[in-house]
């Protein structure tokens, strides 16, 4: 069962995940790089220039437990596996450093999708 990472985490990443892949870096060569396409406009975290790097960041502030069980909820979810607990079993039982697992999750263009299969299943 899952203990490092709960529904609302997974959620926020399911959200800036769909965020960043929707919002592009911005174009620095131009002078207004965010186009008014809301109003006020959205914006990533204070700090962070777009929302690929405010979903990065994310990522990366969470434990590593945390990452290695939402690895194993988008493996779950891309039918990787069938059973919730053989998805952790598995995934979190490798031994494989955090910043290898973000780069995967980041990798993935159906993360969000693959989450939200994961969480209907959970």
């Amino acid at each position: 069962m899952l203990q490092d990472i709960t529904y609302g985490k997974v959620k926020q990443v399911m959200g800036l995940a769909r965020q960043a892949a929707q919002n592009p870096a911005p174009d620095v060569t131009v002078s207004n790089p965010y186009p008014v396409t809301h109003d006020p406009p959205l914006r990533p975290q204070p700090d962070a220039v777009s929302w690929k790097s405010a979903f990065c960041r994310y990522l990366a502030d969470m434990p590593d437990a945390a990452i290695a069980e939402l690895e194993a909820l988008y493996r779950l979810g891309a039918g990787e596996f069938d059973r919730l607990d053989a998805a952790i079993v598995e995934t979190c039982g490798r031994d494989t450093p955090k910043d290898e697992r973000i780069a995967f999750l980041e990798s993935r263009r159906d993360l969000a999708d693959a989450l939200e299969i994961a969480l209907n299943a959970w």
